[in-house]
């Protein structure tokens, strides 16, 4: 959580875990090599925890074991990245049970890591080639421009389908079968992408959100936005919130964390947090809590804050007790269509020539 100039190597870094019922003091303290970037649990396996650090190395960690010790570690030599780790993110395990992860990281790469019995397997899944012009020549060559990944948000529905957003402002579609091909690339931001999110109710729509100060919304395969969001203020981060289809929350530089809700104003927002002055303290990241309404936020200062949502902010669409049945799922996608709609561009009229008449 903690915030620095990337160009730095810090030499310590540590990975602590919280309860909300203890959140004066971590119930676990892990001191590591180098700085932590970033970090993702299990689903279905709460005790493993995977960590990605300032140096490229990624390590996968057992929580309920007394040992501080990292079950897995990437190798200095052959496996661990090149740059700086972005995001991690746990997978749907293979057929045959393995556990596996993603990567992310400014090296240009997408990694998969399968836990083998004894051992951390690295297989790069793609390189993000930048169809741009190459900004250097070395000895009349041309050399390829890598982008560099910053955030890897996978498909809820598949797998195989994920979208990774870059520094310099590009969102890839790609296929986890795909290693030299893009479903979908395209310039997004001006300035570097900080987080992709699908939506928790749709899966065709998204948002991101970058150091140009907006926050869009995305229909897939369109490369137009359906909304921009000027914030005014760098935004840190964005997500979707779990709770209703049309909310989602931004934390921007000026410490404050905001809620916007599509259903009730498409362009204002409608509660705003500050958290400390900006002077003392920059947000750096944020996350839900998906059972209780819970969001924790993340500071320069590696503070960590938790916020109680009111409850306008997590209000869900119920089922009518008479009549035709509806499911939660079924109102809340209404919801957030009727509230997209007006945003969508009409289908073209084709006009019919001058000289066409009837016979």
């Amino acid at each position: 959580l903690g915030h620095l100039p990337l160009t730095d190597s810090p030499d310590v870094g540590y990975v602590c875990l919280w309860s909300l019922k203890n959140p004066s003091y971590p119930e676990y303290i892990n001191q590591t090599h180098c700085g932590a970037m970033c970090l993702d649990f299990h689903r279905n396996h709460g005790f493993l925890l995977a960590v990605g650090f300032h140096d490229g190395h990624l390590a996968v960690y057992n929580v309920s074991l007394p040992t501080k010790e990292p079950q897995y570690m990437t190798d200095a030599v052959n496996t661990k990245h090149m740059g700086c780790v972005r995001q991690v993110i746990w997978v749907k395990d293979l057929p045959d049970g393995e556990l596996n992860f993603y990567s992310i990281s400014e090296d240009g790469t997408v990694c998969n890591w399968l836990l083998m019995q004894s051992e951390i397997s690295k297989t790069i899944i793609v390189t993000l080639v930048l169809d741009i012009e190459p900004q250097i020549t070395l000895g009349g060559v041309s050399e390829t421009l890598i982008g560099r990944g910053t955030t890897i948000a996978f498909h809820p529905e598949n797998n195989g389908i994920y979208l990774v957003g870059t520094n310099e402002g590009y969102i890839f579609k790609c296929n986890t079968e795909w290693s030299s091909f893009f479903m979908q690339k395209f310039k997004a931001h001006e300035l570097s992408i900080y987080r992709i999110d699908y939506n928790k109710y749709d899966p065709n729509i998204y948002l991101s959100c970058s150091g140009d100060c907006t926050v869009k919304i995305w229909e897939d395969k369109s490369d137009i936005p359906l909304l921009i969001f000027d914030i005014l203020w760098s935004v840190s981060d964005v997500l979707w919130s779990p709770f209703s289809s049309t909310v989602f929350s931004v934390i921007t530089e000026d410490c404050d964390v905001v809620f916007y809700d599509l259903n009730a104003d498409k362009y204002k927002n409608i509660c705003r947090q500050p958290i400390q002055a900006e002077s003392q303290y920059q947000l750096t990241k944020l996350s839900f809590n998906w059972r209780m309404p819970v969001i924790v936020v993340g500071s320069s200062k590696s503070t960590v804050i938790a916020l109680k949502m009111s409850p306008n902010l997590r209000l869900i669409m119920k089922p009518p007790k008479k009549g035709k049945h509806y499911t939660t799922q079924m109102l809340e996608l209404e919801k957030l269509h009727k509230a997209l709609d007006s945003t969508r561009e009409p289908d073209t009229l084709v006009v019919p020539d001058d000289d066409t008449t009837d016979s």
